[in-house]
This record gives C-alpha cells, structure tokens and sequence, in this order.
C-alpha cells in the first residue's frame, strides 16, 4: 500500500521541471570535473617531460662541471680519488670533524713538531705549527681555517722512539688515519679534508 502511493509521489517529482533543471545541473558539473581530470593529467604529463628535461640539463651540467671544479678545488680531487696511504704518509679518505692529532702512547720521551698547511690549486699555506709532548694524551688540536679545505700535516721527531701517530675525527673519535713512527721513519705528513664545528 505504501508502495502504490509513494508511486504517484515519485512519478510527480521525475516529470517536476525543477528536478529536471538540478539532473541537468548535475550532467553539467559531471562534465567539467571530466574536463578538470583531463587538464590535470595533461599538466601532469607536462611537469613529468619537464622533470626529465631539468634532470637531463643537470647531467649535462655535472658532465661539464665536474672536471673544472676538481681542477679548481684540490679538496673535490682528493675525495674523488685520494692516493692510498704509505708507511710514513697517513691518508684520511673520508671528511674529517674537528681534527686531532694523538699518539697511542702518551707517555714517551719525544717531541713531535706538526706543521699544518692548506693546500689550493696554485699554492699552499702554513696555518700553525705545533708541538705534541709526551706528556699530551689527548693530543693537539688542529685550527682549521676553512670548511672543506685539504689540508696537510708535516710531522717530525728526533728521539727514535717506536709509537703511532693517529688522525683522529674529534666529532666521533675514529681514526681516520695512522702512522707508524720509529728511528728510521722520522717524519712523515698526514693528508686530509677537514670541517669545523663552530
């Protein structure tokens, strides 16, 4: 029985002019977020060819820049391709905070002379000269001038004693590169890109 009248009230409504006007106002908005899907899939194929055309250009521009840079940077050459480490010679291949320079035998009779200097592309310079005793266990600090810099660490002693020389990093105390020091192996140098934490 509610069917039947509930019939007539829904048949009044479909002919009613104003249900038809919002059918046709829902067919129209219907179409335009059509038309609003197709001009975002079409911007984002735009942002897509236009991100592979950037990526390319900075491939390009890496290609070209890279060996200046390097040229004009001895830091970028040394961590691109750092010499391998000798007897005498500690190479610290990767970046290094806050450098240190430590003996692994704090208690010894000799006096090592350190000699730091930053290395550029058309010439280097002396920054300190310092002195590690025996007496130093934990070791001299390096004073960095510059971020990202190479620099290198000219060490000597005269009194033949047989310790290591470690570089250490002063943010995480690894050792970023060791030498061995003894009476025939009197002076040596450490090499390395150091950071600043102040």
């Amino acid at each position: 029985m509610l069917t039947v009248l509930l019939m007539p009230l829904w048949l009044a409504q479909a002919t009613d002019p104003s249900s038809a006007a919002v059918a046709e106002h829902l067919r129209g908005l219907r179409g335009e977020v059509a038309g609003l899907h197709a001009t975002v899939a079409r911007q984002g194929e735009l942002l897509t060819a236009l991100a592979a055309a950037l990526e390319d250009q900075r491939r390009l521009l890496a290609d070209r820049a890279t060996p200046e840079a390097t040229a004009a940077d001895p830091a970028l050459a040394f961590l691109a391709g750092a010499p391998a480490a000798s007897d005498s010679a500690g190479v610290a291949r990767a970046v290094v905070f806050e450098p240190r320079i430590v003996s692994d035998q704090p208690r010894r009779h000799d006096l090592v002379t350190l000699r730091l200097r930053r290395v550029e592309a058309q010439r280097s310079a002396t920054l300190a000269e310092l002195d590690l005793g025996g007496d130093q266990a934990a070791g001299v600090a390096l004073p960095l001038d510059r971020n990202g810099a190479l620099y290198v660490v000219e060490w000597a002693t005269s009194e033949g004693q047989t310790f290591s020389l470690v570089l250490r990093d002063g943010l995480t105390g690894a050792t970023a590169a060791q030498v061995k020091v003894t009476a025939a192996q009197a002076r040596g140098a450490f090499v390395f890109v150091g950071y600043r934490l102040d």
